[in-house]
């Protein structure tokens, strides 16, 4: 086996996508859960919604999260959050 090596499992749970990675070196080092969720908003929502997304910041679900925000012409803004629903290091 490499040095370093990740591997990622995505599935789906209803609106939320769920990513599992598992790092090693040599053995299992780690295991961390990501939840991914895409948000349409609008240009007068947008505020209102990115508040609204840091909702498990600041209810201690999380202390980890990337807010992505998407305006392309022809399509719907959309805000895209990632946070850490856990991380285990062995």
């Amino acid at each position: 086996m490499p040095k370093h090596e990740k591997f990622r499992r995505t599935v789906s749970d209803g609106d939320t996508l769920v990513h599992t990675t598992e790092s090693y070196h040599e053995s299992l080092t780690q295991i961390k859960v990501e939840r991914e969720k895409h948000i349409k908003t609008s240009k007068q929502t947008v505020l209102k919604d990115l508040i609204e997304c840091l909702e498990h910041i600041t209810d201690g679900q999380t202390n980890e999260m990337t807010i992505k925000i998407r305006a392309t012409a022809g399509h719907p803004d959309l805000l895209t959050k990632i946070w850490t629903e856990s991380r285990q290091t062995f």
